[in-house]
């Protein structure tokens, strides 16, 4: 499934390799400046005046320690820490009851169920849906990125479901964050989307989508 969710980890935006090079070029840039300013315009070219010090200029030691300190920062935020979502972007948590016996989802399964394709997490287990209000943002989200319609085509959809028997009854709509994680963790095969936010510290279980949590750069369910 090709769903219209962004992965900047991916594609757009600056590479890591590409904010590197311009960390390192700052940085030697810099290391240059210190040197010509401080040996009177001499450079690094200048003859050595030690075996143990290459640019001959013990007195500059200290700054070169800081643009190696520098770049290795800048290698540990990109490469070690990369998995970090990019700062300003919201993300969205999926949540299921505690026993909902599935840790992760992929894309597409996470629509077939809020689709109602998919019915049961297990035989004998029903997946309860519930939604947010349609000028909610987990509601708006849900509705653009994962059903791909607007909240009257959504309430046809559960119509159509329910005249033919596929779904027992319409999902729960709720009017916050916190009172869907109440109903979420209070329940039993229910699922939901809320702001990553409200999950923290909840009683409830955040699924990984495609093997990514809310945080993380591989995670798709952000805007």
């Amino acid at each position: 499934m090709k769903c219209h969710l962004t992965d900047r980890g991916e594609s757009g935006g600056w590479g890591a390799g590409a904010f590197l090079s311009i960390v390192m070029v700052w940085a030697l840039s810099s290391g240059r400046a210190a040197v010509c300013a401080d040996t009177g315009g001499a450079g690094p070219d200048a003859p050595p005046s030690s075996h143990d010090d290459p640019f001959g200029h013990p007195e500059l030691a200290p700054k070169f320690r800081l643009l190696g300190l520098t770049l290795s920062i800048a290698a540990a935020i990109l490469f070690g820490l990369g998995a970090a979502a990019a700062p300003g972007e919201e993300s969205y948590a999926v949540i299921a009851s505690p026993d909902v016996p599935v840790a992760n989802l992929s894309l597409d399964e996470l629509r077939r169920l809020f689709l109602f394709r998919e019915r049961f997490w297990r035989p004998g287990e029903t997946v309860k849906v519930i939604l947010s209000e349609g000028q909610l943002e987990p509601g708006s989200f849900l509705l653009g990125q994962v059903y791909r319609m607007d909240f009257a085509a959504l309430r046809r959809l559960i119509l159509e479901k329910l005249s033919q028997g596929e779904i027992d009854l319409a999902p729960k709509v709720v009017t916050s964050d916190a009172v869907t994680v109440e109903y979420v963790a209070a329940g039993r095969g229910l699922l939901a989307l809320v702001r990553a936010e409200a999950a923290h510290g909840a009683r409830v279980k955040v699924l990984s989508i495609d093997g990514a949590l809310p945080g993380q750069a591989r995670y798709a369910l952000r805007r």
